[in-house]
């Protein structure tokens, strides 16, 4: 980020109704923030913010940081990066600034990554047990393996039906 405008306007928030569509406070992004308590301005040519909530400044820098929104002044040129990552970083970071990038919505991503994974781990089990054949020797294992893969397929359906009752709710971010 390299003005004040930017990083306001990344950190402003989706709703139309939001006072961080007006004016200079957004939302801070070290804490959750329903009413926008991160002032952003510029003077002299600097950036300068502060969280009125009362968030330590160096908290609030990393979490900057973190999402991408605020790189060192004091970067050599040879630290300096290519136009490609420079393009990375710049897709990455109008990705962050978008309402689908929030903190709760990308807990959500990942959690629904992993249901996914779960899933695909129980076929995986359920095709290699089919490999093994019937012999007397492999029904243990063959039993074993397929009570591991019941447990975690009983674990993600009681996920998924959780997760669908907090969908169905609305979301809650």
């Amino acid at each position: 980020m390299s003005d004040a405008l930017s990083l306001r306007n990344a950190l402003r928030c989706a709703r139309p109704s939001c006072a961080c569509s007006r004016g200079s406070a957004v939302h801070c992004p070290n804490h959750p923030d329903d009413n926008p308590s991160f002032g952003v301005d510029e003077r002299g040519g600097r950036v300068l913010f502060r969280c009125r909530a009362g968030c330590r400044q160096a908290d609030v820098l990393a979490a900057l940081r973190a999402r991408g929104l605020w790189r060192s002044a004091n970067k050599t040129a040879s630290a300096r990066q290519s136009p490609l990552e420079e393009a990375r970083a710049a897709v990455i970071h109008d990705a962050l600034a978008q309402p689908w990038a929030r903190e709760g919505v990308l807990l959500l991503y990942e959690l629904v990554d992993w249901l996914r994974h779960s899933r695909r781990k129980v076929a995986a089990l359920r095709e290699y047990v089919a490999g093994l054949g019937r012999r007397a020797e492999n029904l243990e294992a063959a039993h074993e393996i397929l009570s591991c893969a019941a447990r975690l397929e009983t674990l993600t359906l009681a996920i998924e039906q959780e997760l669908d009752e907090v969908v169905a709710g609305g979301p809650r971010w």
